[in-house]
């Protein structure tokens, strides 16, 4: 199965079912950190409500970029949702892993020079038809191979996650150690204190005095010379 969502309006306040948007599709995801609702049931049902084993793309958007980004969702949400209409749903075939295979498969090169070959321009936007999506070709290898494929990448995105927050933790760290420093060179701490030199109050107290009788100096030279009468 596939389609469009619905064109009701949303709002943040509307009692309406809550509809997933451009924003609710992000890193190959589905998010429901900002999430509207319709003012209105008019057209909605639950049968219009995505469901674990659907692929939700953006077929519309003034960036290219933005274009064909999507998300399976993998789990039932603890409501029924429906989806706008600047999104595309194809149903998967919730198969053993085949729906997150076609999740990580969507993202591919494979895939996306598929849409991007498809998405006409018209206006300012960038579309993707339901038809042009119907005819993508996936590759789709025996399930065995997408078990393994699926355990490898979520392997190596662990270790992604961890050294990106290893290297947040390290930058914190780094930016605690700067303000240490300073602070440290302000009150003179970076280097042991020399018993023979003289306090810091005193060579600042010193360093005034000196430059108190230079500007003395200086303002005596430049008096004009008097003229008599």
């Amino acid at each position: 199965d596939a389609g469009y969502g619905t064109s009701q309006k949303c709002t943040y306040e509307a009692a309406g079912p809550p509809v997933l948007r451009i924003p609710n599709v992000q890193g190959q995801a589905i998010s429901l950190d900002d999430m509207k609702f319709a003012t209105g049931t008019d057209g909605l049902n639950s049968e219009g409500a995505v469901e674990p084993g659907d692929l939700l793309f953006i077929r519309t958007n003034g960036s290219r970029s933005l274009i064909g980004r999507g998300a399976v969702i993998l789990q039932q949400l603890p409501r029924d949702h429906q989806f706008a209409s600047y999104l595309i749903r194809l149903r998967i075939v919730n198969l053993d892993v085949v729906p997150r295979w076609m999740g990580l498969a969507w993202h591919t090169p494979v895939l996306r020079s598929q849409i991007l070959a498809v998405a006409a321009s018209s206006a300012g936007q960038f579309n993707v038809s339901l038809s042009a999506a119907r005819a993508f070709a996936v590759p789709l290898p025996p399930l065995a191979e997408q078990h393994r494929i699926l355990s490898e990448v979520e392997r190596t995105t662990s270790l992604v996650d961890a050294c990106q927050e290893t290297a947040r933790a390290s930058d914190g760290r780094c930016a605690r150690l700067r303000q240490a420093i300073l602070k440290w060179a302000f009150a003179g701490r970076l280097a042991d204190q020399d018993p023979n030199d003289e306090p810091a109050a005193v060579l600042l107290e010193r360093i005034k005095a000196e430059r108190g009788n230079v500007a003395d100096a200086t303002r005596i030279r430049r008096r004009p010379p008097r003229v008599r009468p």
